[in-house]
């Protein structure tokens, strides 16, 4: 009797070891079939897919060989060299990891001319649609070429212009921007050189 219940309890011992190495076996094999899966790095956030922009600039102009003047006053004006300054906002959205369409708003002043001097009082409406490349945008800076088309609409008149120039963003803080842009318009009544600064958020 005794060696029957020894032989009993030396098989059980037995089958409760082959069960643990069965089970460490099973255990290994599995994490070894298991895919390893590598991280992949996140997407650039200097994409501007899906991005958006919203902000204010301020500008300062001047105009050479411009027949501008004459829709103001009832006089000839050739050639004629007018300054001033305005303010417009603006709203921005990407199309593409590189490519955005800004539509802007704003208003302008001229300030001097070199023709009739103490009368110049005209102010006037300007409109933008402008595309945006950002070749360039690492780190802080975010810099693009512009190019689009606009107008500017006085009480008598309205001059359509083609628009060139280079812009950049410059990160103040998290989604908050200093804008800086240069920016050349011609047009048939006008050839207008503009210096831009202002603020933007992008989100």
């Amino acid at each position: 009797m005794k060696k029957i219940s020894l032989v009993v309890i030396t098989t059980i011992i037995l089958l409760m070891t082959v069960q643990t190495v069965f089970a460490q076996v099973a255990a290994t094999t599995s994490t070894k079939d298991t895919p390893v899966v590598s991280a992949q790095p996140a997407k650039s956030d200097g994409s501007w897919e899906n991005k958006k922009a919203i902000g204010v600039t301020g500008f300062g102009y001047y105009e050479l060989n411009s027949d501008w003047e004459s829709l103001y006053f009832d006089f000839p004006a050739d050639s004629v060299t007018t300054a001033g300054v305005g303010f417009d906002g603006f709203f921005e959205i990407g199309t593409s990891e590189k490519f955005s369409v800004e539509i802007g708003l704003g208003y302008s002043r001229l300030l001097s001319s070199d023709v009739q001097r103490s009368i110049i009082n005209e102010s006037y409406f300007i409109a933008d649609v402008l595309a945006h490349y950002h070749f360039h945008n690492t780190g802080s800076w975010d810099v693009y070429a512009i190019g689009g088309a606009g107008a500017y609409v006085s009480s008598s008149a309205v001059a359509p212009t083609l628009d060139l120039g280079i812009g950049s963003y410059y990160k103040l803080a998290e989604g908050f921007y200093l804008k800086t842009e240069v920016i050349a318009k011609s047009a048939i009544v006008l050839n207008r050189g503009e210096g831009r600064i202002g603020f933007a958020y992008l989100f």
